[in-house]
């Protein structure tokens, strides 16, 4: 049962092919679950983690991810992302003296996360996702283009050319961002403003030069007082500055987590939707977890 579940990720279609009911295999789904979490020990440090965020119903509900970079495994879910959520779920996972041995623990700019754990994991370096950064540089450069694009024909159906990567630019949108790159425009200065940013910080490989390099960017966008998006930008990076420097020292991000994401919303998917969060929690670490759910070892 517990084979054709891995295979179908389906619980209806699961109970169909072994001649059985739904409820049987809901049932075994639950069980193995509660008893590979009952096995699992946490014997060797937890020393990467990664925690994210994910909608699982409509009308704002929202679950906690965490996530074992290393062993790339989830090692718990919550319901909801606040503070006191988070921390339980932190709290549940690493018992012991386990909390104590995490090094680097990578998330967005939510500040629950951040809040809870400073709180519980004051020696770990709280890092931020590159990728979430960098949705705030591309933000600022089409709220500047968006601005602009009524008094400008020439930024017109311009989004994904500017957003793009140079490498996947077609020829005619490669000379379409030449022309914009040779304005004078707000949003041509945005965009350079952005990727100097990536390129001098985030691509970084030393803490100390990247600092600098943060310094130097700040000043220069806090110049720019005609570009709002960018000097507002500036604020809220300079907020989470030790978050982004902390990324250039460990160079890890959000990437695994966001493939889990992704094989969440497939259950879901697959599924048609879970009635009650434990269902989906029993389903996320069946599937995602590397459980030990055999309730007998085979020889």
């Amino acid at each position: 049962m517990i084979d054709i579940l891995k295979a179908c990720h389906n619980q209806t279609q699961t109970a169909h092919l072994a001649k059985t009911t739904f409820y049987i295999a809901n049932t075994i789904m639950h069980k193995s679950v509660e008893l590979g979490l009952s096995r699992r020990v946490l014997e060797q440090p937890v020393k990467r983690l990664s925690i994210d965020e994910k909608s699982i119903a409509k009308g704002h509900q929202y679950a906690s991810i965490l996530v074992d970079v290393d062993e790339k495994r989830v090692l718990d879910i919550c319901k909801g992302r606040d503070k006191k959520s988070v921390k339980q779920l932190i709290n549940n996972t690493l018992q012991g003296d386990l909390i104590n041995q995490v090094e680097v623990i990578c998330m967005d700019m939510w500040e629950a996360f951040m809040s809870a754990c400073k709180e519980l994991m004051p020696k770990a370096d709280i890092t931020h996702d590159k990728f979430h950064i960098v949705q705030y540089l591309n933000k600022a450069v089409d709220t500047c283009r968006k601005k602009e694009v009524a008094t400008n024909k020439l930024l017109k159906n311009s989004k994904y050319t500017l957003l793009k990567n140079y490498k996947n630019r077609s020829d005619q949108q490669q000379a379409h961002f030449s022309e914009i790159m040779d304005s004078n425009l707000y949003t041509a200065q945005a965009w350079l403003m952005a990727n100097q940013f990536k390129d001098t910080v985030l691509n970084c490989h030393d803490i100390i030069e990247a600092a600098a390099y943060f310094d130097m960017w700040t000043d220069k966008a806090e110049e720019l007082k005609d570009i709002k998006p960018i000097t507002q930008l500036s604020k809220t990076l300079n907020k989470h500055k030790t978050g982004i420097l902390n990324y250039v020292k460990h160079k890890i991000t959000n990437a695994l987590i966001e493939r889990v994401n992704g094989m969440i919303q497939n259950i879901k998917n697959i599924g048609r939707g879970y009635r009650t969060f434990e269902n989906l929690r029993s389903a996320i670490l069946f599937f995602n977890g590397k459980l030990d759910l055999y309730s007998h070892k085979f020889l």
